[in-house]
């Protein structure tokens, strides 16, 4: 559903994601430039102020897990509508690291929590999923077809929670589930 500026490959490699292309322009100053045509599943163009605000709220907001990770982000400064600098403190070798797991928003959406408590309220993202509805069980996404990369298999995914660890693994073996995260080490023999 949620994508950074860029991601991390199988092989942990950094690839583009959101931003197309960055690099730097002195020790202390990254300059990203958004990917044309990328578009949240609301239908809205990413901006450069979607981006800005998305990493500022990762940086500030006092319920967020980020702060630490992006400590050496000094300041955030929106070129144009697709290009943005992010000033460090120090030189970050690992700021695209950091940046893979800090995940854009439209403006003004703010970070829900995923499900949402109000269901009319839908998480809004970049990614090749769309949030389609969810409670505290499971939630359904379906495939978003103006996504830029390579389109996903399954048109449909239904993410189940099932607490039990015996209870997953009689899912799985009975047919009710597909695949299973966490798999009991005693049953993988």
């Amino acid at each position: 559903v949620y994508e950074g500026l860029v991601r991390t490959d199988r092989n942990l490699k950094i690839q583009p994601a959101v931003a197309l292309t960055w690099g730097l322009i002195d020790p202390l100053t990254w300059e990203f430039k958004l990917r044309p045509g990328a578009i949240f599943h609301n239908g809205k163009p990413v901006t450069a102020q979607d981006v800005a605000e998305s990493v500022d709220r990762a940086l500030h907001f006092s319920g967020s897990q980020l702060t630490n990770l992006l400590n050496t982000i000094d300041r955030l400064e929106v070129v144009n509508a697709s290009t943005i600098h992010i000033k460090t403190k120090k030189p970050d070798p690992l700021l695209l690291n950091k940046l893979a797991v800090t995940f854009i928003f439209p403006v003004g959406n703010g970070l829900k929590p995923f499900p949402t408590e109000k269901m009319n309220e839908q998480p809004v993202g970049t990614g090749p999923y769309a949030f389609v509805s969810g409670d505290k069980d499971s939630i359904v996404l379906k495939r978003f077809d103006p996504y830029y990369g390579t389109k996903p298999y399954f048109p449909e995914v239904i993410l189940k929670t099932i607490l039990d660890k015996r209870d997953r693994l009689m899912a799985l073996r009975g047919g009710k589930i597909h695949m299973l995260a966490d798999v009991p080490p005693a049953a993988v023999a």
